[in-house]
């Protein structure tokens, strides 16, 4: 079942089995929600990647970006979480010092009626590279 917005395929309800871009929704399964994208992320702008608000319960998640690190070659990459517009995680990675391993999950809990976001940028002048954004986790209803 879909949460708001929707939904971007892969719930049970309206399940495409194909891509449309980032996900708008939190989809539920059992006891267990996700949400996903894959977006192409131009240079020097802070891109929103998830975008969904939870329903009647509350998250113990994991977050994490993946994608082709090594494509960015020295510059960096900053990758944000906000839930209800406050910023609760920013953080940037260089692979040249292999500062903030960007592909380590981080460890979050989002709770009831939340609106979440995940938002990156990179510095490698004039490439858009395409990163993921996943936030998996277990739900508990009250």
């Amino acid at each position: 079942m879909a949460i708001d917005g929707g939904g971007s395929g892969g719930g049970p309800i309206g399940a495409s089995n194909s891509f449309t871009g980032p996900s708008e929704s939190f989809e539920l399964v059992g006891d267990h929600g996700y949400g996903y994208a894959s977006v192409s992320i131009p240079a020097n702008s802070l891109t929103t990647m998830l975008k969904f608000r939870t329903g009647n319960f509350y998250t113990v998640a994991k977050w994490q970006i993946e994608g082709n690190f090594q494509t960015i070659g020295n510059d960096a990459i900053q990758y944000v979480l906000l839930l209800n517009g406050s910023t609760i995680v920013d953080t940037s990675y260089s692979p040249a010092n292999d500062v903030g391993y960007a592909d380590t999950p981080t460890h979050i809990i989002i709770p009831a009626y939340t609106e979440v976001e995940t938002q990156m940028t990179h510095n490698q002048g004039g490439q858009n590279i395409t990163f993921q954004s996943l936030i998996t986790g277990r739900i508990y209803r009250g």
